[in-house]
């Protein structure tokens, strides 16, 4: 859950395609974005658009703990960053990193090691999916 959490908040940097939130945007659902930050991205992203977003309009360039702080507050962009306070465990941690940012950096890197020593699944113990949502 920790490495989960803590390699979401990479959503700090980059852009969104705006497909990516205008169901969230545009049907007024349980998951809906706080009224202020809605009205700016529908700025960006009108119902039909080719356009991207910025995951994080307060500080887009940079690694901070400022996109927990935008989950806590109905900013997150993405249906699974707000889905990071569906759990209390998930929730917990999202706290701790938006109120922390050497907390956050810090088990940041150590779950971005923990990724990059993954190894892929060689030979019959694993398959590389042509559609990652089923196997081949």
């Amino acid at each position: 859950m920790v490495d989960l959490v803590a390699l979401s908040g990479a959503h700090t940097i980059g852009l969104a395609k705006c497909n990516f939130v205008t169901a969230r945007l545009y049907n007024n659902s349980a998951s809906s974005f706080a009224p202020p930050f809605a009205t700016v991205l529908k700025q960006g992203c009108p119902p039909i658009s080719d356009n991207k977003v910025s995951l994080d309009f307060t500080m887009p360039l940079t690694l901070d703990n400022v996109y927990y702080q935008n989950v806590l507050a109905s900013k997150g962009l993405l249906v699974s960053d707000q889905s990071l306070l569906n759990s209390t465990a998930s929730k917990d941690l999202v706290e701790n990193f938006a109120m922390d940012n050497s907390l956050f950096l810090q088990q940041f890197t150590k779950s971005m090691i923990k990724l990059g020593n993954i190894t892929p699944a060689i030979g019959s113990t694993g398959e590389v999916r042509t559609n990652c949502r089923k196997k081949n």
